[in-house]
């Protein structure tokens, strides 16, 4: 990546080894498995777990690369999804999406803001960046908690019948 090619700031889920770009690491993020609560209660579902034998049947696949695409197929009913937390938050907020195998997470993410290294940074992107070191952590920890209170919660998880 050259600095040519690169305007502004970019938020990324990796840090960049170019040397002509710089990266602020911003926070770390995961994501978590998703289905509707529609076909949650159409499917037969079996675990081994603390609460003993439950059931679990899957088929059918779904790829996309856009994470509001897959929360709109997930919500529709086309199964199970990985989602990352900042895009299941409000399916999961609004009770359009429940959270399946609550007690994992996926892909640990760490979060970076990159932008082209230069003599001096103008102050539009200095600014956004500040902004974005200031409350993005905040941001991430308070959905984490949000989701682990919620998790506690039986309608918006998974559990066995």
């Amino acid at each position: 990546m050259t600095s040519a090619r690169v305007r502004g700031v970019l938020p990324a889920a990796g840090a960049s080894s170019d040397s002509e770009v710089i990266s602020h690491k911003l926070g770390e993020t995961f994501s978590i498995l998703c289905a509707s609560p529609d076909y949650i209660r159409a499917r037969e579902w079996t675990f081994e777990g603390p609460a003993g034998r439950e059931t679990l049947q899957i088929s059918g696949t779904v790829q996309v690369n856009i994470a509001e695409s897959l929360v709109v197929a997930i919500r529709e009913g086309m199964g199970i999804g990985m989602l990352p937390l900042y895009a299941a938050i409000e399916g999961l907020r609004n009770g359009s999406l429940v959270r399946v195998l609550p007690r994992h997470t996926l892909q640990r993410t760490n979060l970076y803001a990159l932008y082209a290294l230069r003599k001096f940074v103008d102050a539009k992107t200095r600014t956004w960046v500040e902004f974005l070191r200031a409350h993005l952590p905040d941001v991430i920890a308070r959905d984490e908690a949000w989701l682990a209170q919620v998790t506690q919660t039986p309608s918006n998880v998974l559990r066995a019948a």
